[in-house]
């Protein structure tokens, strides 16, 4: 799986921002690999026609239409379940299949992410054996650590995707909604709370990441008593 063409298969340039290659003959054959190489089947995988036509301006659209450009995604459950005459929940079907459409973008756009990396030459590895890689995957390089998932839906449970960091400090990372390394890199020295940069960071609670202005208060408001217990 690491060769030239899957090394050259995206270039990022920027947070949010990515561009295909111009050469749609390694886009073509990038994909065509990934698909014959891969030993696990992926989430409703787009087909390479798809794929050898998008702009860059096409691959921001989920997340401006969303209104967002960090995981993860916003959830909301309010009015899928209702309480029938008898006393018993009922689930309100028009509300269940919006938020599996929702869902669904949302696995697609992690799995995007999934793809992405291991472009860029991360090693992936399942999460748990009894599921696909692509769909509940662990990722590795340089001492950056990724947990993501990209779950379908099924009639009795909602699927969904979400992408965690964590970097080499072992302190969290916030994540873009579209794979940048670029961005990764410099939220290792970009304060979750203000958002100063560049700033050396400190931790506060588990794994929370803040400048040392931000700290007595994040500290305040995150590690109450009995926090760790």
């Amino acid at each position: 799986m690491d060769s030239p063409v899957w090394r050259q298969l995206y270039r990022y340039r920027s947070s949010y921002q990515w561009q295909a290659l111009s050469s749609r003959t390694v886009r073509e054959l990038a994909l065509r690999q990934r698909y014959k190489s891969l030993p696990w089947k992926c989430l409703a995988p787009r087909p390479i026609k798809q794929l050898e036509t998008e702009t860059r301006e096409e691959g921001l659209q989920l997340s401006y239409q969303l209104g967002i450009n960090i995981w993860p995604f916003p959830t909301d459950m309010r009015n899928l379940w209702t309480r029938g005459p008898n006393g018993k929940s009922v689930r309100n079907e028009a509300r269940w299949a919006a938020l599996e459409l929702e869902r669904l973008k949302e696995a697609q756009a992690a799995q995007d992410w999934f793809y992405a990396a291991l472009a860029d030459e991360w090693t992936a590895k399942a999460t748990y054996p009894n599921e696909p890689t692509a769909q509940a995957f662990s990722l590795e390089k340089e001492g950056f650590h990724v947990q993501g998932l990209a779950r379908p839906s099924t009639a009795k449970m909602l699927g969904g995707g979400s992408i965690y960091v964590w970097g080499p400090d072992k302190l969290a990372l916030r994540c873009p909604i579209i794979y940048s390394s670029e961005f990764l890199i410099k939220e290792l020295k970009t304060c979750s709370n203000c958002n100063n940069y560049p700033v050396e960071t400190f931790c506060y609670s588990f794994a929370g990441r803040c400048c040392k202005q931000c700290l007595p208060e994040m500290k305040r408001l995150h590690e109450k008593p009995g926090w760790c217990d």
